[in-house]
């Protein structure tokens, strides 16, 4: 894919214990307002990443079946041109969540929700500010973006 610009950003995730990925739960959607993703979580951080094609707006949103949107927060927006990626968490999530649903940004023709659920996180910082790297490109192999330590 030519002329295809890619970016990746890195965020540090602040560890109590062992980091672990738990779970992973995917959903994508190429039409409507938004996609929701099915969880069965158990208690830990929840790190959702969208990645949205056909919009640069910065107006999607992000919720849940019990709290609704209060309780996440936007790590990261990074746009190119007409690609986006945005990482929201939830740190110390309830029991009893099903659903996390993303809303998409305006004029997003396709878009693709991940949610991992990362055990070992910090329950009161779970990403360190301050600590990225990101690196532009216009290849779609094997983009990197430095160490974020």
């Amino acid at each position: 894919m030519s002329g295809v610009v890619s970016a990746v950003s890195s965020y540090k995730i602040s560890a109590a214990s062992s980091l672990a990925i738990a779970n992973c739960w995917k959903a994508r959607a190429s039409s409507g307002s938004g996609v929701t993703v099915t969880v069965a979580p158990s208690g830990n951080l929840l790190v959702v990443c969208v990645g949205e094609y056909g919009s640069t707006a910065d107006d999607s949103s992000i919720s849940d079946d019990i709290d609704g949107s209060t309780g996440w927060t936007k790590v990261v927006r990074v746009a190119r041109t007409n690609y986006s990626c945005v990482v929201w968490y939830k740190k110390n999530i309830p029991s009893g969540i099903t659903a996390v649903t993303f809303t998409k940004s305006t004029s997003s023709s396709y878009y693709t929700a991940i949610v991992h659920e990362v055990s070992g996180a910090s329950t009161s910082s779970p990403f360190t500010t301050g600590e990225s790297s990101s690196n532009n490109g216009t290849s779609t192999t094997n983009p990197t973006s430095g160490s974020a330590t």
